[in-house]
């Protein structure tokens, strides 16, 4: 419910309906709050050393200024030198162009990643525009799934 923007007056209701006890929307509130520093310091977090970064976005409805706009939002999943994966970070933006790939590679790197030998991606010329302007020693491969 906190991800698609529920209201603390609807969240109360349905918690309601599905435990059985009642829930003040200043408890939803305070939690909603909770949840923002959570994912605030998860978003701000240093990143490290990550071998292969694989990149691509979906779209979804968000609010935006108080109307409803298809969004693009931007998801990088890094590989790290023991294999294992892990989410580095998501960004809303208008849309998929260069300059919000960019921002997105940017923030990136302002907290830490560094060592990546290969980004992989779907064949979008906004994304393989922003991997030469920000990383240009890194090389690009097209994702199989989007072949």
């Amino acid at each position: 419910m906190y991800i698609n923007g529920v209201s603390t007056r609807k969240a109360t209701n349905i918690v309601e309906q599905m435990c059985g006890f009642e829930v003040s929307a200043q408890m939803v509130s305070n939690a909603s709050k909770e949840l923002d520093v959570s994912l605030e310091a998860w978003r701000n977090r240093s990143l490290g050393q990550m071998d292969y970064l694989l990149v691509d976005a979906r779209h979804e409805q968000v609010r935006v200024g108080g109307v409803v706009r298809n969004c693009a939002v931007l998801i990088a999943i890094g590989i790290d030198p023991q294999g294992r994966r892990e989410v580095l970070g998501t960004q809303v933006s208008l849309s998929e162009a260069e300059v919000h790939w960019r921002e997105f590679f940017k923030d990136l790197h302002k907290r830490r990643l560094h060592g990546v030998k290969l980004l992989v991606s779907d064949a979008h010329h906004s994304i393989k525009a922003a991997r030469k302007a920000v990383m240009p020693n890194v090389a690009w491969q097209r994702c199989q799934f989007h072949l």
